[in-house]
């Protein structure tokens, strides 16, 4: 690894370096933590084994990728063409490349069996390990019948003329499945609660039908609701709009016992990759809903509901603050282009597999791939 520079990674434009520094901090930041001792890790992984349909490892090998653990979730393919073409990439910067490997877990929710073993992950609490790396929404955003990516929703957007004020309604948006009804149930609980009230401030659709996001751009303050988890892909996109973004962090608390001791763990907020990026009360308007499971009631969505009224009636009242704000927010989502996101991605492989290399000597990363490789039946080839 010593023949690569993960300085050249980025292409340093003067309006991206604030976004560049912050990638990469929150890169080494979320990878330092871990100890990255292969002797250390490769029983931690073997005894989870059994969450296989989980999990991903994608394997460069001899100029061949590998993949092992590639069934169960529908998003692993996404992910191994996203990573396919960034080998492609590394190898016509650097040439040949030394054999590197890539741990993933794909679901929605946070690998808490054992927070010490590596993994990259879409999102995460933001007091929790993880290696968060650019979600696959930036590579396939669905908008009617078709596919597409961060940088054509950009040009989408612009098309629809999504940033002038002036065509803005003044309502309260939200349009989202029914997701968490059998958790925070937050969407479900609100919906009920702007019907049963008629409040005309909000818009909310709950599965009800297909929007175009193009169509948020509608309303001058959208909501960010949680699901059955509390992120949400719609973040980076709905930023673009040029409105007013409202998100509703929930955090967790889980109050369970274990060999007879009560144990209390708090999640706090959830981020992805480039969520520390935006700052509340600048780029956005935050409101922390905190939840305990088991104890936490609807009827405590009813406070959610009025805080979110104080901020619609003072922004109302206050137009400069809300231009200044819904202005912040989109002028920084604009920043992120699908070069930099590939570019995140790039810059994740190659330092995470530098780090390994500080730690291990060569035979214990061959060993490590080999015993990787023979793990499992399942193995693939992809030709590159």
């Amino acid at each position: 690894m010593d023949n690569i520079d993960e300085n050249l990674i980025f292409t340093k434009k003067n309006n991206n370096i604030d976004l560049i520094n912050y990638t990469m901090n929150e890169i080494h930041k979320n990878i330092d933590e871990y100890n990255l001792s292969l002797k250390e890790i490769t029983m931690k992984y073997k005894k989870v084994y059994r969450f296989e349909n989980m999990f991903l490892f994608i394997i460069y090998k001899n100029g061949k990728i590998f993949t092992v653990f590639n069934s169960g979730d529908l998003r692993k393919q996404i992910i191994i063409d996203i990573v396919k073409n960034r080998f492609i990439e590394l190898e016509k910067k650097f040439g040949k490349l030394p054999n590197m490997f890539i741990p993933l877990y794909i679901s929605d929710t946070h690998f808490y069996h054992d927070n010490e073993i590596p993994f990259f992950v879409e999102a995460k609490p933001s007091n929790k390990k993880g290696i968060l790396y650019p979600d696959k929404d930036f590579y396939q955003i669905k908008l009617e019948n078709k596919l597409i990516n961060y940088d054509q929703l950009k040009n989408t957007l612009k098309e629809k003329n999504c940033s002038n004020i002036k065509n803005k309604s003044p309502i309260i948006y939200f349009s989202g499945a029914n997701t968490g009804a059998d958790k925070h149930n937050i969407r479900k609980k609100i919906k009920e609660i702007v019907t049963n009230k008629d409040d005309k401030n909000y818009n909310i659709y709950i599965s009800e039908q297909y929007v175009p996001l193009y169509d948020f751009c509608k309303y001058k303050y959208l909501l960010n609701l949680p699901g059955h988890q509390p992120w949400s892909y719609r973040m980076s996109k709905i930023l673009l709009m040029n409105s007013l973004v409202i998100d509703i962090p929930v955090l967790q608390t889980y109050i369970y016992k274990l060999q007879n001791k009560k144990i209390v763990d708090k999640n706090k907020k959830w981020i992805q990759i480039y969520s520390n990026y935006f700052i509340a009360g600048k780029d956005y308007v935050e409101i922390n809903y905190n939840w305990i499971e088991n104890i936490t009631t609807d009827l405590q969505i009813y406070d959610l509901y009025k805080k979110i009224n104080k901020i619609y009636d003072y922004y109302q009242k206050n137009t400069k603050e809300y231009l200044t704000i819904s202005k912040n927010g989109t002028k920084k989502a604009n920043k992120l282009n699908m070069n930099f996101i590939n570019d995140t991605w790039n810059y994740l492989i190659i330092y995470f597999n530098k780090k390994i290399y500080e730690n291990n000597t060569q035979s214990e990363i061959n060993n490590f791939i080999n015993k990787i490789l023979l793990s499992e039946k399942n193995v693939k080839n992809i030709s590159i």
